[in-house]
């Protein structure tokens, strides 16, 4: 037989579970729930991270933004958590969760209920209080009480936000977090070793890089819709010719569009003495006095040859003493046009842009003021390098488009006359001719068969400048004689940008002393050549043996 149960032991084993249970079961409650928000906290901080790689540089970003302070918060108070040993653990839960069913269960053992209750209720309470005396001995101690004291007084902490510059601290455990080698839920006692390089910096010009991405990524794909534009404006000048044309061409020319009869007299009686005029009417033109339906439909039908005629032959003419509307929106879809087709061939840049996209859609539409930034070799401050060539290219593009878009299309129409040509003849809106002169067929076609590479120019080449420009590097000895203003210098600087585009360093143009400055300023905005001015004194800088003009094209 099993001794008798102790009952004054128990009943001092009932009177603390019943004041320690509660207390065991809101200390876990508060632990959970601290838990179970930074587990979301986390989660919200790591939806936003970006894994970022360019070459062999890679850097894990995470832009933080105000409300993150909360969210640092619960991290920490998850973190700060008592760290409870198995043993502790087990018998905090075992207060929370067996000890207040076990007082119950053992009520029939004490006091009066003992003396009314069944013998088999007795006898089945027994082996729950011989087993709520054994965890007494354990949860009933010093030791355990002090445990719950220290976890109420956690509990009674209020979440605190953390400063954002603080998001990396050890204490937050977010490093190992971020690292999904290393990742330890939150208050877990595993950690990531950190990478060798991490810091919170402020967001600064990054800011600016959801619209230098939004602006640069897609312009090789935009390209097409520009000279697309471009070519429509150009349709529409020509539509425009025609229909002046229209406007005043007799009304007795319908007769020779078909080859049947038209008797026009009743339109000149209704006042309509021109094809355009006819046009207009369109299909009213039989409720004309004197105009059946077929007859109107006839002369309409003429009068569309006609207009279809008229545009053939109308030529896209842009003059500065006739600035009709047509005109100027063609200008401005040309510049358009011409900026957006420079940018494009700036692929790197189109590249990177497109590698920053992940990175510029975390930061695009929030209040971010902050990074934290972690690699394994390149710092924040790299990143900021690696994106800084992409802003600069956005502004650029930006104000370039801005000015196409603002500026008096004519002011700039005649500032370069010939780079809107050569943009018109490059759409097939203008002819080019007397290109080939009398050069043998040979070398037509191998002047047509050379390549030229103008990424690194800025300007777009009339059909004779490129033809000129490939001659040159097939002949390889040229004399290029020309009236002024038609770009002999263009088509010497396409020469050079090809070459260097071969992978050619150095460039000898010998020249007057009196147009230095305009060869220097024409390399600096025609192509993406250095000049360096080899005259004067200081001639020397540049002019040594040795190869010291490093840079210089």
């Amino acid at each position: 037989m099993s001794e008798p149960i102790d009952r004054a032991r128990l009943r001092e084993a009932v009177e603390a579970g019943e004041w320690l249970a509660p207390r065991a079961r809101q200390v876990l409650d508060h632990r959970e729930s601290t838990l179970s928000q930074a587990t979301a906290a986390s989660q919200q901080l790591l939806s936003a991270a970006v894994d970022l790689r360019q070459g062999a540089l890679r850097w894990q970003v995470l832009p933080l933004g105000p409300r993150d302070g909360d969210r640092l918060g619960q991290l920490a108070q998850a973190g700060g958590l008592t760290r409870l040993t198995p043993e502790q653990e087990s018998a905090v839960r075992e207060l929370a969760q067996d000890v207040p069913e076990a007082v119950e269960q053992t009520r029939v053992l004490r006091g009066l209920r003992r003396v009314f209750s069944l013998p088999r209720q007795r006898e089945a309470a027994e082996p729950v209080a011989r087993k709520l005396l054994e965890g007494y001995a354990v949860w009933g101690g010093e030791q355990v009480g002090q445990l719950l004291d220290q976890m109420e007084a956690q509990a009674r902490e209020p979440v605190f936000p953390v400063a954002l510059e603080q998001a990396l601290s050890p204490a937050l455990g977010l490093v190992g977090r971020l690292d999904p080698a290393g990742r330890a839920g939150p208050g877990g006692a595993r950690r990531a070793t950190p990478p060798r390089r991490q810091a919170v910096v402020q967001v600064g010009e990054l800011a600016a890089l959801p619209a230098a991405v939004r602006l640069v990524a897609p312009v090789i794909a935009e390209e097409p819709a520009a000279r697309q534009a471009a070519l429509g404006a150009g349709e529409a000048v020509r539509a425009a010719a025609a229909a002046r044309l229209l406007a005043q061409m007799p009304v007795d020319r319908l007769r020779e569009a078909t080859r049947e009869r038209l008797r026009v007299g009743a339109l000149v009686d209704a006042g309509i003495t021109t094809v355009g005029a006819a046009l207009d009417q369109g299909h009213r033109l039989h409720r004309i006095d004197g105009v059946g339906e077929l007859t109107a439909r006839r002369m309409l039908g003429a009068a569309r040859t006609l207009r279809g005629l008229a545009e053939d032959d109308a030529a896209v003419i842009i003059d500065p003493h006739d600035r009709t509307p047509e005109a100027a929106r063609l200008l401005t879809a040309l510049h358009t046009w011409e900026v957006v087709r420079q940018a494009a061939k700036a692929t790197d840049l189109v590249a990177l842009a497109q590698t920053l996209q992940p990175f510029a859609d975390r930061l695009d539409g929030a209040t971010h003021s902050h990074l934290a930034v972690l690699s394994d070799g390149p710092t924040a401050g790299d990143l900021q390098a690696l994106a800084q060539p992409l802003l600069e290219q956005a502004r650029d593009l930006r104000a370039a488009l801005r000015q196409a878009g603002d500026d008096d299309p004519w002011a700039d129409f005649r500032r370069r006359p010939a780079d809107y040509y050569a943009l018109l003849s490059e759409l097939g809106l203008v002819e080019e001719t007397g290109t080939y002169g009398d050069l043998p067929g040979d070398v037509v076609e191998a002047v047509r068969a050379q390549d030229l590479d103008t990424s690194l120019l800025h300007v777009s080449l009339r059909g004779y400048q490129s033809f000129a420009a490939r001659f040159a590097l097939v002949q390889r000895k040229v004399l290029i004689g020309d009236e002024m203003g038609l770009g002999k210098t263009i088509e010497a600087l396409a020469v050079l940008a090809h070459r260097a585009a071969e992978g050619g360093r150095w460039f000898l143009v010998v020249c007057p002393a009196a147009v230095v400055s305009n060869w220097v300023r024409e390399v600096g905005q025609r192509t993406d050549l250095v000049a360096r001015r080899v005259h004067g004194l200081r001639r020397g800088k540049h002019w040594t043996a040795g190869g010291r003009t490093e840079g210089w094209r």
